[in-house]
C-alpha cells in the first residue's frame, strides 16, 4: 500500500493547482472522530444548502494529522466547504449518524487563507416508535431518537392506591417499570 498516494485527473489541458487549508475541531470532544472528509462544493447562485443530502461534493478531501486538511488540485472559483464525519462513507450528509461542521461563506479560490471548521451532531427531533415492547410483566421499552430531556411519562389509566412506577433513562431507551399492577391496559401520556 503506497502512503499519501495521490491520484490526480486533469479535467482539461493542465492540471488545477490551487488548494484550500485548515483545521477541524469538534465541539464536543478535544479531537475529532475518524473518518473525517473535507468536501467542497461548486457555488452558483441558485446554491441549496440540501445539496449535502442528495449530491457528492466537487472536491474531497482527508485529514493530514488529527486536526488539519489540506485539498488540492482545485480549479479556480467559489465554493462551498464542509467537514462531516461520513461513517457510512458516501459522502453524503446523515443527520442520525454524522456531524458536520461549515464555513459560513463562499470560499473563492486561488485564496492563502486558513479555513476553520467545526464539527457538530445535529439536534434531532424527539421522535418515539411505533409500539413498545413489553419485556417482561410490568416492564415496558420504549426506544426513542432525538433529545429527551424535557420528556415527562404520565399513567392515564385509573390505578390503584398502591400502584408504584418508575422510568429510567438508558441510552435512547427508556425503561418503564409498573409495578403492582391490576390494571390490563395501561394508557400513558408522552409530553
Amino acid at each position: 500500500m503506497l502512503e499519501n498516494f495521490k491520484y490526480v485527473v486533469s479535467t482539461g489541458d493542465y492540471i488545477d493547482s490551487l488548494s484550500v487549508k485548515g483545521f477541524v475541531k469538534d465541539a464536543l470532544l478535544l479531537k475529532p472522530d475518524k473518518n473525517i472528509v473535507v468536501m467542497l462544493y461548486k457555488y452558483e447562485e441558485n446554491f441549496n444548502d440540501s445539496v449535502v443530502f442528495k449530491e457528492r461534493p466537487s472536491y474531497v478531501g482527508a485529514m493530514l494529522d488529527s486536526v488539519n486538511y489540506e485539498i488540492t488540485n482545485i480549479r479556480d472559483g467559489k465554493y462551498v466547504l464542509l467537514a462531516m464525519n461520513d461513517n457510512n462513507k458516501n459522502l453524503k450528509y446523515n443527520p442520525k449518524d454524522d456531524k458536520i461542521g461549515f464555513y459560513n461563506g463562499v470560499v473563492e479560490a486561488p485564496t492563502d487563507l486558513s479555513y476553520p471548521l467545526v464539527l457538530f451532531p445535529e439536534d434531532k427531533p424527539f421522535k418515539l416508535p411505533a409500539k413498545p415492547s413489553e419485556i417482561s410483566k410490568g416492564l415496558i421499552y420504549f426506544g426513542y431518537e432525538g433529545n429527551a430531556d424535557s420528556l415527562k411519562i404520565d399513567v392515564l389509566s385509573e390505578k390503584n392506591a398502591d400502584f408504584r412506577s418508575h422510568h429510567e433513562w438508558i441510552s435512547n431507551r427508556i425503561l418503564l417499570n409498573i409495578g403492582l399492577i391490576t390494571i390490563i391496559k395501561t394508557a400513558f401520556s408522552f409530553r
